[in-house]
C-alpha cells in the first residue's frame, strides 16, 4: 500500500512554484539588480532546497516492493523502449552539479505525451530499493510549430534523484512505484578527469550522402583555432569517405573529436516537407541534450553549431577572450547571426576555403533570431540549437546577448528555408549588403593548421 504524501507538501509545492516562477522571470531580465541583494539570495537558496526536497521524497512501499523474477540488465543502448509505455530511452547520465545531491538525467523520446505517473526505482549496493517520483521535463516549445496536429515523437528529460550517501547500482522506471521493472539500467560513474576543456562543440546529426570531407576539414580547423577543445559529431547518414576521414582524425585527437551514431526510433511514412522537418528537429534536440550531458563535468561550455556556422570574435582572437568578460549568472551567452548567403557574393573568387570565398553578409539578425550560444554546463538544465531552454536552478537567467561589436556568428548558407525560418524572407529581399571579412585575420594561422590536419589523413 502506497502512503500518500503529507498534506503540507501540497502547500509547499504551491509556495515553491510561486518563488520559482518569480525568479525564473527575474533571472531572464539582464539588467535586474534585485538578485544581488542578500534577501533575494536567501529566497533563491530556499526555493532550490525545497525543490530538491520534493524531488528526493521517497514513496513508501509499506508492503515491500515486488521484484519481477526475469530481469534484464541493460547497458543503455540507443532507443530502449520502457515496457508498457510509449517512452524510448536514448541515454542516461550522472549529474553531480548540485552537490551533495546527485541525479540521473535520462534523454527520452515519447510518442505524444508521457504517462502522468512515472517512478524512479534506484537499487543501491546494500540491496535496497529507493523509489521517487520522476521529474519529467519537455524539451520543446509548442510555439515552434503551433497548430500542427501531427502526433510526433517528442523529446523529454526524465530526472531521478539518487539516495544520499548510497552507492547506486541500477535504475528502473515504472508506472507502478512498488513493482520493480525487469528492465534495469546499469548506473555508471564516469571518470571526469579523462578529458577537460573549456569549449565542446556539438554538431547536430549529419545527413550527407555526398562527400563533404573537404568542407568539414576546413570547418574543424577554424573551430580549433577559435578554441574548440572537443567536437562531438552526431551521424545519421554520412558518405563512406567522409566518415573514414573523421574516424582517422578522431584516432589522433586524444578525445578531441568523437563520432556518435544517431538513428531514429522508427522510419515513419513519408509526410509533407514541413512535418518531416519538425520531426527531424525533435531528434536533433535529443542529440544536443545528449551532448550537453556528456560534457557537464568535462567542459565549461557546449556550443550547438551547424557545419555552416562559425562564431568569430571581432575583438581578440579566441572564444575564451570573449567569455572571460561574462557573468556567471546565465545559462547561455548568445551571439548575433549574420548571413553570408551564396547569391550575396556574385563575383567569382579564387579562394578555395568556403568561409574565405564569401565576404558580403546581411544585417545582423534580431536578438533571439537564429543566433547561437555558448551554453554554460554549470547552469543549463536543457538546451536546443540556439540557447538553453531551462536553467538548472532558480536565479539563473536563460540568455545573455553578447554585443555584435564583440563577436558575431558567420552563417554560410547557400539559401534560407522560409518554411523553418520565416524571417529569412526579409534578408532575401533586403537591399542591404555589408562587406565583412573579419574572419580573414585568421588566414595565416588557418593555412598553417590546415596543412597539419591534412597530413594526418594522408
Amino acid at each position: 500500500m502506497i502512503v500518500t504524501r503529507r498534506r503540507w507538501l501540497s502547500l509547499g509545492l504551491s509556495v515553491v512554484a510561486v518563488v520559482f516562477c518569480c525568479f525564473e522571470f527575474l533571472g531572464n531580465v539582464e539588467e535586474n539588480r534585485g538578485l544581488k541583494s542578500e534577501k533575494n539570495r536567501k529566497i533563491v537558496a530556499f526555493s532550490l532546497k525545497k525543490q530538491i526536497e520534493i524531488e528526493s521524497e521517497e514513496v513508501d512501499c509499506s508492503g515491500g516492493v515486488l521484484i519481477e523474477e526475469k530481469s534484464e540488465n541493460l547497458e543503455n543502448e540507443k532507443w530502449t523502449q520502457l515496457d508498457g509505455t510509449n517512452i524510448f530511452i536514448y541515454s542516461i547520465y550522472l549529474d553531480r552539479r548540485l552537490e551533495p545531491h546527485h541525479y540521473l538525467r535520462i534523454m527520452t523520446m515519447v510518442k505524444g505525451t508521457p504517462s502522468k505517473n512515472l517512478f524512479c526505482q534506484i537499487a543501491t549496493s546494500d540491496h535496497h530499493y529507493h523509489v521517487t517520483k520522476a521529474v519529467v521535463t519537455k524539451i520543446w516549445s509548442e510555439s515552434w510549430n503551433q497548430n500542427d496536429t501531427h502526433l510526433y515523437f517528442n523529446p523529454y528529460l526524465v530526472s531521478c534523484h539518487l539516495p544520499l550517501n548510497k552507492t547506486s547500482v541500477y535504475l528502473s522506471l515504472n508506472k507502478d512505484p512498488c513493482r520493480i521493472s525487469r528492465q534495469k539500467f546499469i548506473i555508471k560513474t564516469p571518470n571526469v578527469e579523462e578529458f577537460r576543456t573549456s569549449f565542446a562543440v556539438c554538431v547536430k546529426p549529419l545527413n550527407f550522402p555526398n562527400d563533404i570531407s573537404e568542407h568539414l576539414l576546413q570547418w574543424i580547423t577554424i573551430n580549433r583555432i577559435l578554441g574548440a577543445g572537443k567536437i562531438e559529431f552526431y551521424i545519421e547518414t554520412l558518405q563512406k569517405k567522409t566518415r573514414k576521414i573523421l574516424e582517422t582524425l578522431g584516432k589522433y585527437s586524444n578525445g578531441g573529436l568523437t563520432l556518435h551514431d544517431h538513428k531514429q526510433i522508427v522510419q515513419e511514412p513519408t509526410f509533407e516537407h514541413s512535418t518531416h522537418i519538425w520531426q527531424k528537429r525533435r531528434y536533433e534536440i535529443i542529440a544536443y541534450n545528449d551532448c550537453l550531458y556528456r560534457n557537464i563535468h568535462t567542459s565549461h561550455f557546449v556550443i550547438p553549431l551547424d557545419i555552416d556556422e562559425i562564431i568569430v570574435p571581432r575583438h581578440g582572437s579566441t572564444w575564451a577572450e570573449i567569455l572571460n568578460r561574462t557573468e556567471d549568472t546565465f545559462a547561455s551567452f548568445t551571439v548575433r547571426n549574420a548571413y553570408y548567403l551564396r547569391h550575396f557574393n556574385v563575383k567569382k573568387s579564387k579562394e578555395k576555403i568556403f568561409f574565405f570565398k564569401r565576404t558580403i553578409r546581411s544585417e545582423f539578425s534580431d536578438e533571439g533570431e537564429s543566433g547561437k550560444s555558448f551554453v554554460s554546463t554549470k547552469n543549463a538544465l536543457t538546451v536546443f540549437n540556439h540557447y538553453a531552454l531551462r536553467s538548472l536552478k532558480p536565479g539563473i537567467g536563460l540568455v545573455k546577448f553578447l554585443n555584435e561589436s564583440l563577436v558575431q556568428m558567420n552563417h554560410y548558407k547557400d539559401d534560407c528555408d522560409i518554411v523553418i525560418l520565416p524571417e529569412c524572407a526579409k534578408y532575401l529581399s533586403s537591399p542591404v549588403r555589408i562587406v565583412d571579412n573579419v574572419i580573414f585575420k585568421y588566414k595565416r594561422l588557418f593555412f598553417s593548421e590546415y596543412e597539419k590536419l591534412l597530413r594526418l589523413i594522408l
